[in-house]
């Protein structure tokens, strides 16, 4: 092997220089997209949640209109087909007995006091109500308050309610100062 000289590395372009400062920046570009991906993302899901917990309010609201008119029909349309309760009553049930109540006692004025939007999941709501009623016709005069636990379902784009809870509270917890 006489000749024969010792393999040596091809000399090539030389690396590019480290420049420290352009690799913090690097990293903050990564840091800020990273938060604001994140940022987004929260605010996408408080934007949608705010949406359906109005929509929940909104049909609290429009039932508490349809009692105070003692509009029956109104009220059909809010509850889903599929509903029942922990009393038994299918939702057939529930409206002929709700339509008794409303005649026997025409309120003049239903208001929800206080509506609470516990949960929002997908198709489905929770929510509670503390609800005002008065009467001041000649045959019926005074006050009741209830506390309602409703579940809701989304059917066909709409919150419409899947069963429902409700008892009698002293009318003081009803009253918005005191809640």
């Amino acid at each position: 092997m006489r000749g024969s000289r010792p393999c040596l590395p091809v000399p090539g372009p030389p690396p590019p220089p480290v420049n420290a400062e352009r690799d913090k920046l690097g990293w903050r570009h990564v840091a800020l997209l990273l938060f604001a991906a994140v940022l987004g993302g929260l605010a996408y899901r408080i934007r949608v949640r705010t949406a359906d917990e109005r929509s929940v309010r909104g049909v609290i609201e429009a039932l508490a209109r349809d009692a105070e008119q003692g509009d029956v029909a109104d009220l059909a349309d809010r509850v889903s087909r599929s509903y029942h309760d922990e009393r038994g009553l299918s939702r057939d049930a529930l409206l002929r007995a709700f339509g008794e109540y409303l005649k026997a006692r025409p309120w003049s004025e239903v208001r929800p006091v206080r509506v609470i939007v516990r949960q929002v999941r997908g198709e489905r709501a929770e929510a509670s109500a503390k609800v005002l009623l008065a009467a001041s016709d000649r045959r019926h005069r005074g006050t009741e308050a209830y506390r309602i636990d409703l579940v809701l379902s989304r059917e066909r784009g709409e919150w419409r309610v899947l069963s429902a809870e409700d008892w009698p509270v002293p009318e003081a917890d009803a009253v918005p100062s005191r809640l």
